[in-house]
């Protein structure tokens, strides 16, 4: 399926650089997304800053699309729990739910997305099957169609990979390439 599109993603960007980046953008979108608070996290920026850039992005998007779409933080992504964030990825989805009621937003709720079918070695970036996810739960939270989801690889064959891709690495956990 191709839609168009306009992104103005930027890796490592927190909500006040998309902000700050935003170039005044075409009108007549079915939906306007904002998905954004992982890096202000990261980078410790405090829970009311960040509402108040994604109710500017929100403010922004509202005027140019029909429908106004945001997504929580994953609860248990690794590299959040492993630094102590489990608090801070409450206060930015709290801050992400209330912002989103005030503008009529509806929000994905990304709870449950953790894991190595879904969430790559760092911990933090999705697999190709954690995007697809977030796909389906932003077109439930929107309320159309599901994308079919079939194409989901067989668990236990992902498992045994795993274990047999742990196994090798930990007899060797120096590896010079050339």
């Amino acid at each position: 399926m191709s839609l168009p599109a306009e992104i103005h993603a930027r890796g490592g960007a927190t909500s006040g650089e998309i902000l700050r980046s935003l170039a005044p953008s075409t009108e007549g979108h079915t939906v306007g997304a904002v998905f954004a608070g992982a890096n202000d996290l990261l980078t410790g920026v405090p829970a009311d800053d960040f509402a108040a850039n994604l109710s500017d992005l929100l403010d922004h998007l509202a005027g140019r699309s029909e429908r106004l779409l945001t997504f929580t933080l994953p609860p248990r992504t690794g590299a959040f729990r492993l630094r102590g964030r489990a608090e801070r990825v409450r206060e930015i989805n709290e801050s992400i739910r209330r912002v989103a009621d005030k503008h009529g937003a509806v929000v994905a709720d990304l709870s449950g997305i953790h894991g190595p079918l879904l969430v790559s070695g760092d911990g933090v970036h999705l697999t190709a099957y954690g995007e697809r996810e977030v796909a389906a739960r932003a077109a439930v939270a929107l309320g159309v169609e599901v994308p079919s989801r079939e194409r989901r690889p067989d668990v236990a064959l992902v498992r045994r990979y795993l274990r047999t891709r742990a196994r090798l690495l930990a007899a060797a956990p120096v590896r010079l390439v050339r």
